[in-house]
């Protein structure tokens, strides 16, 4: 009886060095299959061993080097399991790219540098554009050809955030305690089978990463769980005005941050108002931006003039 547990037990364990599920999101299913197959050419399809598999930032860099319609890829390896995602160009785009025309602001801003690799560059350093404005124009002159202009317009943006950060917190905070231990799941029955220590934490978190297996393609009632548990405490937490402004600070930094559309590097930050009420603290704060604003645009059609008529 012992032996036959014991081995038991030694099968759940190499169960879990091995590769039990290779899932591919975020593309149709023909395309899924694309990358499945370039996956299992470099060692990942189920039934390999973990040990095996290629680092995951090289997995990537093969796929994408195997498969060129695809514009990202990434891969994550958890548990016993493969997850791929992919997202894949978007048809079309390039064409529209070699089509003439010109670059216009898409937003408000400063220019700081135009770095025009093709068409006639129509502003300076300093200059304040608006949404619309002729940046780098694809008319290269009257008479002459028209091209798909292109280019970097840097340029300072401005972005005013409204923030508001409680000044009373009371949150979780870990205590560096943790202990870790694997459980085994059948049906309603659970059972610890690895790392006995088990403090009487007052609070704590679990962190979980659960192993699952199939056999053709039904999915067992069997679960594997390595379960980090992490001691915790509430704490009541004060926060000074001048912590609470970093805080608004950093809130607006990552808003702007994370804002659709290019990327975009801080200049800097001014606090143009703060006031602290019913326990938190109000700021506005201004944050310069440099990004790039530029966006194609159709060449507009040349005027012409009836005959008879005079431009005035």
């Amino acid at each position: 009886m012992a032996v036959g547990v014991a081995l038991f037990f030694v099968i759940l364990f190499a169960c879990q060095s091995v590769v039990w599920r290779v899932q591919v999101t975020g593309v149709d299913p023909e395309d899924a299959a694309a990358i499945a197959h370039a996956a299992r050419q470099i060692g990942v399809y189920q039934g390999a061993l973990k040990q095996t598999l290629p680092d995951v930032n090289q997995m990537q860099a093969i796929l994408l080097d195997h498969l060129p319609n695809m514009m990202w890829i990434g891969v994550n390896v958890v548990g016993t399991e493969v997850r791929i995602q992919a997202l894949k160009k978007i048809s079309g785009v390039a064409a529209s790219q070699d089509n003439p025309h010109n670059i216009v602001a898409a937003r408000p801003a400063v220019i700081r540098r135009v770095l025009a690799t093709r068409g006639v560059v129509k502003v300076v350093p300093g200059q304040t554009v608006q949404p619309g404005t002729l940046l780098i124009s694809g008319a290269l002159g009257e008479g002459s050809k028209e091209v798909p202009a292109s280019g970097v317009v840097l340029a300072e943006v401005w972005y005013r955030s409204e923030v508001e950060v409680p000044l009373h917190v009371n949150q979780n905070e870990l205590t560096g305690q943790a202990v870790k231990f694997d459980t085994l799941q059948i049906g309603s029955w659970n059972l610890r089978v690895w790392g006995w220590r088990n403090p009487n934490y007052p609070a704590y978190y679990d962190e979980e990463v659960d192993t699952r297996w199939k056999l053709w393609n039904h999915e067992l009632p069997v679960v594997w769980r390595q379960v980090t548990r992490y001691e915790s405490t509430r704490a009541d937490v004060t926060k000074s005005t001048d912590a609470a402004t970093a805080t608004a600070l950093a809130l607006a930094r990552q808003d702007v941050l994370t804002k659709p559309g290019q990327d975009r590097t801080i200049l800097g930050q001014t606090v143009l108002h703060t006031e602290v009420a019913h326990g938190k603290l109000y700021a506005t704060i201004l944050t310069r931006t440099e990004e790039d604003i530029g966006t194609a645009a159709p060449i507009p059609a040349p005027q012409t003039t009836e005959p008879g008529k005079t431009q005035s």
